[in-house]
């Protein structure tokens, strides 16, 4: 997961930069912030590295790479939701890993899902399981009777 965000931070880094020496002062500060934090710094500078290849390889693309690639790459039309497949679990070091889920779905399912039900795309998301912090501070804004701020959305007639 981390690998992705240092990927998308660096990808709006290009974006928002015109000039490459500010696109690299700002992955410099990626790193440099991150290391600061804990983060290894050759785990560090293999993902920065490896972002910016993929970042300068789909800005400027390879000669060597075929049209099919390219293309298959892109869609030329987004996905309806009745053609995607959402699996959403809750997050345990534990679990079996996505790699596997997918390896088993591509195995068992994929093709009668395809055919069956027109479903193009498998999605596996995580979400983390609440803990005592979002137990206990839950923020409720408290508004005095007849001094709230709006009400619009109270659902009262006005």
């Amino acid at each position: 997961m981390m690998q992705g965000i240092i990927y998308s931070l660096m990808r709006n880094y290009h974006r928002q930069n015109t000039e490459y020496k500010d696109y690299k002062n700002m992955a410099t500060k990626l790193f440099n912030r991150h290391v600061a934090r804990g983060w290894d710094r050759t785990i560090m500078k293999e993902w920065i590295l490896n972002a910016d290849k993929k970042i300068q390889s789909d800005n400027h693309p390879d000669s060597t790479q075929s049209d099919s690639i390219q293309s298959n790459s892109t869609p030329n039309q987004p996905l309806s939701n009745k053609e995607r497949l959402f699996l959403h679990f809750e997050y345990h070091k534990n679990d079996i890993p996505k790699k596997r889920i997918r390896a088993i779905y591509d195995n068992t399912c994929q093709e009668a899902f395809s055919e069956i039900l027109g479903i193009e795309q498998l999605t596996i998301a995580y979400s983390r399981s609440k803990n005592v912090q979002d137990t206990i501070t839950k923020a409720r804004l408290h508004q005095a009777p007849g001094l709230e701020a709006s009400t619009y959305f109270s659902g009262e007639a006005a």
